[in-house]
């Protein structure tokens, strides 16, 4: 395993105070490169499809709702026989289901955490580079569905393995569905604001992939930046045109965490720049980038690592957060640009 090794401060070192020693263990091990830590998984399905996330969803792209993509995660391996199961969306009674997709095949790729990406043709149209889903979408979520509603996927008798509901209390339906994801069944209460359709966010789980839910509305979130989608080999697609360069931090702290990015400068590399709050230090002279104002306060400010860029601007990182690092903040730098991404914070 690969640590981010102490460098150079990238900005001015703040005086030392009795934190300090946070700052110190941060630049010792705040993110190890690696695979994230197992979770816990139940293996009574192996070989099957029971164990899997609605991971991300998209009700459009700046406007355009007909640009939609729904992308799954299996829990544990040997999940990627999904052949007869389905993606249905309903609205925001949890009536008139309409079928997104029934899966015609299954997919190879049998590890856990695979993704199985799910789109419309309008939505390859507006992602960067042009998505390449495991699948076309059959159907459209109808535009009604988008303030408030539920997607799910379901087992070919009409079981619901996971549950997304969105809208918060504009949704009045169940939330209710099997065990094999969610100990107690109930995946409420649904997320409170609507599927995002005018942006390129998405509306994105925030545990990792052995992750059982919790309910809706603390498993998910809209993503800070530009929604980046996978496919189940491995491609990465960002929604929109690719220009805004943006960043996610998924996971938990102290443990497991994933950084994805994307619109960074392609082939080249970004700084990884920690600090314990927000704020807007500039970048002293003599340092790459001299004169860039980050969204990062002064205290505690490391440079925690350089990292690829990716090939097409778009690259993750999985990575172990010790408990120095918790609610910190992380932002990139291009270092060939000099742009900077979003800040984000460390769950």
């Amino acid at each position: 395993m690969i640590a981010f090794n102490p460098m150079r401060p990238a900005v001015a070192a703040a005086p030392r105070t009795s934190t300090a020693c946070i700052a110190a263990a941060i630049v010792a091990g705040l993110i190890a490169l690696g695979a994230p830590s197992p979770a816990e998984a139940r293996s009574e399905a192996a070989f099957s499809f029971h164990l899997m996330q609605v991971e991300q969803a998209i009700g459009g792209v700046n406007g355009d709702v007909t640009a939609q993509a729904v992308q799954l995660r299996t829990r544990a391996g040997f999940q990627n026989f999904i052949q007869g199961t389905k993606i249905i969306a309903y609205d925001a009674a949890g009536l008139n289901p309409v079928t997104l997709i029934t899966f015609p095949s299954n997919i190879s790729n049998s590890q856990q955490g695979a993704r199985i990406l799910v789109a419309s043709p309008a939505f390859i149209a507006n992602s960067s580079p042009n998505a390449q889903p495991d699948f076309l979408m059959t159907n459209l979520i109808p535009p009604s569905y988008l303030a408030a509603g539920r997607i799910t996927f379901e087992d070919s008798f009409g079981g619901i393995l996971w549950s997304l509901a969105y809208g918060g209390s504009n949704y009045t339906g169940p939330t209710t569905g099997g065990f094999d994801n969610d100990l107690d069944g109930e995946f409420g209460p649904p997320f409170a604001g609507p599927l995002p359709s005018t942006s390129t966010a998405a509306l994105h789980f925030k545990g990792l992939s052995g992750d059982l839910s919790r309910s809706n509305d603390i498993d998910y979130r809209v993503t800070p930046a530009p929604a980046v989608f996978f496919n189940s080999t491995g491609g990465r697609y960002a929604a929109g045109d690719g220009s805004v360069f943006g960043f996610e931090v998924t996971g938990r702290c102290p443990g497991a965490v994933v950084l994805v990015w994307s619109g960074a400068t392609p082939g080249r590399q970004v700084a990884l720049i920690f600090s314990s709050s927000l704020g807007n230090v500039i970048i002293p002279q003599g340092n790459p980038c001299a004169g860039t104002r980050l969204g990062l306060g002064p205290q505690n400010i490391p440079l925690v690592q350089t990292l690829g860029a990716g090939p097409n601007g778009i690259n993750t990182v999985n990575g172990n957060t010790n408990s120095g690092a918790c609610r910190g903040h992380l932002q990139l730098l291009d270092l060939d640009t000099c742009r900077t991404s979003n800040t984000d914070q460390i769950p």
